[in-house]
């Protein structure tokens, strides 16, 4: 933990330096929210704010770790890595601003990415009609480089997902290539070896939902596979890999994903992928229940 602890100093919270403009999103699984705010200290640029509970943050790494042994994010070991990242140069994180205190609250502050996440960014692309998979080309590449940089670092993220993966421009410009920024490192490891699944339902990897000890690098390759596929047609392929969860999945587990995929016409709905609007609609249900 102490790399986390080094990687930042805590600072008192100055609400006269930070103009709330709205809330983004909850952060339900840190107890908080995110928020979008104008750092005034640097020109009243946009940064995205998570402010979570003091109860929740507990007073720092080793704390937070006594005290919430079996929490599937620390938000600890996020502001740790993404400093770290940030540090030695990886292009795909977005930017710490600092980590604040008040009497009430934590702030992890960073730079805000402007074109949101890709779970929207698929379904706009989707009900535009343009050609998702297409569109998608040139933002996968970047999505592959940040994932093998970020292994090449040791890291593990156990939690790659279209929500996770935000999309920018540079400060000051509305056009050209959209960038890739990855986010929510709460779950991460610094060890390939891994054990305990997390993550949302569609991405978690099946050997994360046995006992014992996972390749990390492989449960995140499996993530990204979802991803992308989820990207090409706007539709996850499964909504869950618990195992009597999902009748794809169960019929992707036991005769494998070309099979699935080339299903006859006449085989239950249930049992091969929709790249169409009904698909759109399971996109659409399965971020609700997430949240």
């Amino acid at each position: 933990m102490q790399l986390f602890q080094d990687a930042f100093l805590e600072q008192p919270w100055a609400p006269e330096r930070f103009e709330m403009v709205k809330k983004l999103q909850d952060a339900p699984r840190n107890k908080g929210a995110v928020e979008l705010m104008r750092d005034i200290e640097r020109g009243g640029c946009f940064v995205a704010v998570k402010r979570m509970p003091r109860h929740w943050t507990c007073s720092g790494p080793t704390d937070f770790k006594q005290q919430h042994a079996s929490a599937m994010e620390n938000p600890w070991v996020d502001a740790g890595v993404t400093a770290f990242l940030h540090s030695i140069g990886y292009a795909y994180v977005c930017d710490p601003v600092g980590v604040f205190r008040d009497s009430s609250y934590t702030y992890m502050v960073g730079t805000y990415a402007t074109k949101g996440d890709m779970f929207a960014w698929a379904e706009g692309v989707a009900r535009s009609g343009k050609p998702p998979g297409v569109m998608a080309r040139p933002i996968a590449e970047q999505i592959f480089e940040a994932v093998m940089c970020l292994h090449d670092c040791g890291i593990v993220h156990r939690d790659i997902s279209l929500e996770n993966i935000l999309l920018t421009h540079e400060e000051g410009q509305e056009s050209g290539t959209l960038q890739v920024k990855l986010v929510d490192f709460g779950a991460a490891s610094l060890t390939r070896m891994c054990s305990g699944a997390v993550g949302k339902a569609p991405y978690i990897a099946p050997e994360m939902l046995e006992n014992g000890e996972y390749d990390g690098f492989l449960s995140d390759t499996f993530s990204l596979g979802v991803v992308l596929f989820s990207l090409a047609v706007a539709g996850y392929p499964w909504l869950s890999t618990l195992p009597g969860k999902c009748k794809t999945w169960t019929y992707v587990s036991k005769r494998g994903f070309r099979a699935s995929s080339s299903a006859p016409r006449g085989a239950p709905r249930e049992h091969h992928f929709h790249p169409s609007a009904s698909c759109l609609r399971h996109f659409s249900r399965a971020r609700s229940e997430e949240h």
